[in-house]
């Protein structure tokens, strides 16, 4: 790294401004990943310092290696005024306009994306205002949207601003996980109750069949299972695992995969517990003392 990213690194302005007016700094030099001054400036969301690289004539829409652009990084690093700020600047003044509210990196990340995925409420709502940036537009790459970003990290206040400006709390992504899915797998029960609250489907199903419950039970977060349960998620659903010799009814070609065989599997008795008295509970209702002696 050159002398100028890192006085603007440590937020510098003045060793910044000596370097480019008596030391002839290269405003765009770049270290081996690409990243030039205006990105470490965005980085540490100091304004100051991206508006002395812009009178010096910096691009402030220049991509690192990876596509990475400065707008991308202020969403990340939660730089609302940077943020603002660079996607107002017109292309004729160093900037990329509006356009950068939107521009992914080579990962398929958007400054959405990454501003969801960090917590950033204010940043997205900066986004939403720019009147450019769709927030429930998905990663390219994987599928990964904001709501489900903010509900694998547990950011409910992000899903809270999502739900308000009617972004989408329920798109899949390429494994056809949902919001819900993410929330139940990493075990935030408040993003989990506000999907509820909101309407989502908390019974889907995954491209490989698994449910919200049967993630939830496998990493045995207690109280997601019972917010699901409490909700009318079904206990008895299940997946096919072919290459599972271990599952119920495995052997040469696998087995079925179920909420209750997760949490014995894993060895999450709590879950277990609430499990076992959900399915008899659900077997007496269906078929009498009978059917409940029959599946003991």
């Amino acid at each position: 790294m050159d002398l100028l990213g890192a006085s603007i690194l440590h937020r510098d302005l003045p060793a910044a401004a000596f370097l480019l007016e008596h030391c002839d700094a290269d405003v765009d030099n770049c270290n081996a990943d690409g990243l030039t001054a205006a990105h470490h400036a965005a980085r540490v969301g100091d304004l100051g310092c991206l508006a002395l690289l812009c009178a010096n004539g910096c691009d402030l829409a220049a991509p690192s290696s990876s596509g990475l652009r400065p707008a991308r990084l202020a969403a990340q690093h939660g730089n609302a005024e940077c943020l603002h700020w660079l996607i107002s600047l017109p292309e004729s003044e160093g900037g990329g306009g509006l356009r950068e509210a939107t521009v992914p990196d080579q990962s398929g990340w958007t400054p959405a994306l990454a501003a969801a995925s960090n917590g950033h409420a204010d940043c997205l709502r900066v986004l939403r205002e720019s009147g450019r940036c769709n927030l429930s537009s998905t990663n390219s790459k994987d599928g990964a949207s904001p709501a489900s970003l903010a509900a694998e990290f547990g950011h409910v206040g992000v899903l809270a601003m999502l739900r308000d400006c009617s972004a989408a709390l329920d798109r899949r992504d390429r494994l056809a996980w949902t919001p819900v899915h993410s929330a139940s797998d990493a075990g935030h029960v408040d993003c989990l109750v506000l999907l509820r609250d909101a309407g989502c489907d908390l019974s889907a199903a995954a491209s490989d069949g698994s449910t919200a419950l049967l993630l939830a039970s496998a990493k045995g977060h207690l109280e997601c299972v019972k917010v699901l349960l409490a909700a009318g998620a079904d206990p008895t659903a299940y997946r096919l695992d072919p290459g599972d010799m271990m599952c119920e009814g495995g052997g040469s070609g696998g087995g079925v995969v179920n909420p209750l065989s997760e949490a014995q599997r894993n060895g999450h008795n709590e879950c277990q517990m609430v499990l076992r008295g959900c399915t008899i509970r659900d077997k007496k209702l269906e078929g009498g003392d009978e059917a409940v002696d029959a599946s003991i």
